[in-house]
């Protein structure tokens, strides 16, 4: 009883790997494959002239901050997991980071949407907060990770004061600004904008204002914490159909979230999902904003049942295991994992973006998000958090899970819950509610 009681109280303080449920070792062998195929798609499509990744396999010009800090995180990994060497990622973090130098800044913050060979600015809009969110997730991980690239990587984050987007009146960030005309685009049918949610990619731009100080506490206890409830499960606004599952774990790549609300809310997304799978006949689940098979992008109220994307699974194996697995085997039999051919030569490079298991057509190829959000959620269940590791032991990072309540308070025994609810059936599984 002792020793049981001891078990339970590690579990409610420590939110790390020790939590994670294990996986068979074919299990662990088949991911290991799919991880380092997904490495070497996003180590192909980068432009030789800059280091910059591409938006996706077609290779258009425009980029995106986004698509340079994840793929830098995705660098600071490969190296770390042993698919890429010292030296080759030194040099092609120092790339992108000697081009972001190079880019367009408004007011320290580098534009959002760049040349991938060039670094011209390809687009007016200015993403006020998830693509910078993402960018400085990025280099907090390198500078963490490469203590000799930490001068170039604190010399993009020293000018980015957030609180310039920061509005007093309703404590929020606000959005739309536009380069051209030098302001927030006040000539949308809507007005000013402003990003509210907590339940939302744009979570980590908060998480880095309030962690240095730069925007008031007032602005998280602010953000918008109603909830949706689907097949039973309850979780955080803007869900299904605002973006889908990417929306909530996009900060779980860089933060342990599993013991937090921020976790539990995660999880129960997830389950949603499966739980609507079932109930739809669907041969798999995942739904979350990716470019379908047709060609357009299934982003914001978009989302349809019968497209399913591979990164989905991965961003919920932290807490399912097992059947994210299970569901990545089913999207391979499908055909989900076809091989990428170019120029006449195949490559192995993991799942296509997404599959209609309705019509059964995969997607014609990648977007480098979705490949480096699998691959940095893959990084972590296969290394022991390698990536969580990393990002916590920033003086930021630490700074704002303390102060932050949902970081503040963790409950590890709901990773037990977790574990029922990835080995049961389907029918028991219902029985085990979250809260």
């Amino acid at each position: 009883m002792r020793r049981r009681c001891l078990t339970w109280a590690l579990a409610f303080f420590l939110p790390g790997p020790l939590l994670a449920a294990p996986l068979s070792r074919s299990d662990r062998k088949y991911l290991a494959g799919v991880y380092a195929d997904t490495w070497r798609c996003l180590a192909h499509f980068v432009s030789p002239t800059t280091g910059m990744p591409y938006d996706s396999h077609e290779r258009l010009p425009s980029t995106s901050l986004t698509n340079a800090g994840f793929y830098m995180a995705a660098c600071a990994a490969a190296q770390k997991t042993g698919l890429l060497s010292e030296e080759d990622a030194l040099r092609r973090i120092e790339k992108v980071l000697d081009g972001l130098a190079r880019v367009e800044k408004w007011r320290g913050f580098p534009v959002t949407w760049f040349n991938a060979d060039t670094l011209q600015t390809t687009e007016t809009q200015f993403s006020t907060v998830d693509h910078l969110g993402n960018l400085t997730a990025g280099l907090v991980l390198v500078r963490r990770a490469f203590p000799e690239l930490r001068p170039k990587a604190d010399a993009l984050l020293a000018p980015m004061n957030w609180g310039i987007l920061y509005e007093p009146a309703n404590h929020l960030y606000r959005g739309g600004y536009r380069l051209d005309t030098k302001d927030f685009d006040i000539r949308q049918p809507w007005g000013n904008w402003y990003y509210g949610y907590l339940g939302a990619d744009t979570r980590l731009g908060s998480f880095f204002g309030v962690a240095t100080g730069q925007v008031p506490l007032i602005h998280w206890k602010s953000l918008d914490r109603s909830r949706e409830t689907r097949s039973g499960q309850d979780y955080f606004v803007p869900g299904w159909q605002g973006g889908g599952l990417f929306m909530q774990c996009v900060s779980g790549l860089f933060f342990d979230e599993r013991s937090t609300v921020l976790g539990k809310s995660a999880a129960n997304f997830a389950y949603a999902q499966i739980l609507h799978a079932e109930r739809i006949a669907a041969p798999a689940w995942g739904w979350s904003a990716a470019a379908a098979p047709t060609g357009e992008y299934l982003g914001w109220g978009a989302l349809k049942d019968e497209v399913v994307t591979p990164h989905a699974s991965v961003l919920a194996m932290s807490y399912y295991p097992r059947r994210a697995t299970a569901n990545l085997r089913a999207l391979d039999r499908l055909g989900a994992r076809a091989p990428y051919v170019e120029n006449g030569r195949e490559y192995r490079f993991g799942f296509r973006d997404s599959f209609d298991w309705k019509t059964s057509r995969a997607a014609a190829g990648y977007l480098v998000l979705d490949q480096a959000m699998l691959f940095l959620a893959l990084a972590n269940v296969l290394h022991d958090g390698v990536v969580w590791d990393a990002v916590a032991s920033d003086e930021r990072v630490a700074n704002g899970r303390k102060i932050l309540e949902e970081y503040a308070r963790l409950d590890g025994r709901v990773t037990e819950i977790y574990r029922r609810r990835d080995r049961k059936k389907i029918s028991e599984a219902l029985k085990i509610p979250l809260e």
